[in-house]
């Protein structure tokens, strides 16, 4: 019998995933819910069935706001120099903030001048963001994120691209998955650090290496390019808890004899060459992983600290057995994720992609940090469809 207030974010992001369904379940949603109201925040207006919706257009702040919120930051900032930065912002909420954290980063030696500076000389390239009403707002969140993009150190400027294959939510260990490079049985890391959030470079022999009777090609199919080094995985009787295996050197080998062994419990959703596309490793990406980058958490603090990356807390359900009751009792805990705001992320994605047509190497990368991120993310599906099929859970 409690009043509520349900508060959905970045509503638009459900809209262009599937705006039918979306507005569909905006619908049901209100209509189970009658004692709450809902606000939704989105860049553009949901048509709710049988719903009548009260729009508020939520403005640019007003110059004298923009200006005191940026000598907030920096108390250095004359008030001449918060007017000129506040302009170029167009006022706009994000854009001060990422201008704002510049300002106030005290690693740095910028001034509001040099901010100024370049801001003035920076181009936009988010022309194909369509949540932005006109191309001037578009360039002004460009020139922001740039200037605080171009300051970081490289290795970082790195990093940030390869956290823009992120377009929600992500923990420690996805950002850990793509930034590190994969280490395989035999490889010579002993020099590297290997502990959590270690990014140690790849010193590893290519798990797929090229047949004799066949060249280096970046087209045709890759199962006739490529030969698979020699495997075996056994299932016991117990289920896929102890897993007998011999010469495997990578997730991509793993996966597909995983699969395999689930006989006529598979569900085919990835293909021969997909598992290919896991386990191959280049000369040249092997050359573009060898990066000087310490640790997971520098890398997320110091994008945080820049303001181009945001940590959140979230509930997470844990479900305890209580010998009390007899059963399984539902807990919370607080677990911390990261995300780039879909502009931010937008640029990074934008940014990487642009480089990645400058040379060979920033191609390798680029695909790199892709094959990463689909590692990552199918083992964790893998692992979860096999603890559904059968009852003793992978490891």
């Amino acid at each position: 019998t409690k009043r509520c207030l349900l508060v959905l974010d970045k509503v638009e992001d459900l809209l262009d995933f599937d705006q039918n369904k979306t507005q569909v379940w905006l619908g049901q949603l209100v209509a189970c819910a009658s004692n709450t109201r809902f606000l939704l925040a989105s860049r553009r207006a949901p048509v709710i069935p049988n719903v009548t919706l009260q729009h508020y257009t939520i403005d640019e702040l007003s110059p004298s706001l923009s200006e005191s919120l940026l000598r907030l930051c920096n108390p250095l900032c004359s008030v001449h120099e918060a007017r000129s930065l506040a302009r170029i912002c167009g006022y706009l909420p994000l854009a001060l903030r990422v201008i704002g954290r510049a300002l106030a980063n005290t690693r740095s030696n910028l001034t509001a001048n040099d901010l100024i500076q370049r801001l003035q000389s920076e181009e936009g390239r988010l022309e194909r963001f369509a949540g932005l009403p006109n191309a001037g707002e578009k360039e002004c969140i460009d020139r922001c994120i740039r200037s605080s993009f171009t300051h970081l150190d490289p290795w970082l400027q790195l990093a940030f691209m390869a956290l823009g294959l992120f377009r929600g939510g992500f923990d420690r260990a996805a950002a850990t998955a793509v930034l590190q490079s994969v280490s395989r049985g035999g490889s010579s890391t002993s020099s590297m650090s290997s502990g959590p959030g270690s990014l140690a470079k790849s010193l590893s022999e290519p798990s797929m290496r090229p047949s004799s009777s066949s060249s280096h090609r970046t087209g045709g199919s890759l199962a006739s390019s490529y030969r698979r080094p020699q495997s075996t995985m056994h299932r016991s009787a117990s289920g896929l808890t102890h897993l007998e295996t011999m010469d495997v050197e990578s997730w991509g080998d793993k996966l597909q004899l995983l699969n395999s062994l689930l006989e006529h419990d598979k569900d085919d959703a990835v293909s021969t060459e997909m598992f290919l596309l896991l386990t191959l490793e280049s000369k040249e990406e092997r050359a573009a992983t060898a990066l000087d980058v310490t640790s997971t958490d520098d890398v997320l603090e110091t994008l945080n600290h820049w303001s181009l990356l945001e940590r959140v807390s979230v509930p997470r359900k844990v479900v305890q057995t209580s010998p009390s009751s007899g059963g399984a009792k539902p807990t919370y805990e607080t677990v911390t994720q990261y995300r780039l705001h879909s502009m931010i992320q937008l640029f990074a994605e934008d940014e990487a992609n642009r480089r990645s047509f400058e040379n060979a190497e920033n191609y390798a990368l680029y695909l790199t940090w892709r094959r990463r991120f689909v590692r990552h993310y199918y083992a964790i599906l893998t692992r979860a469809s096999c603890n559904f099929r059968f009852p003793d859970p992978v490891e």
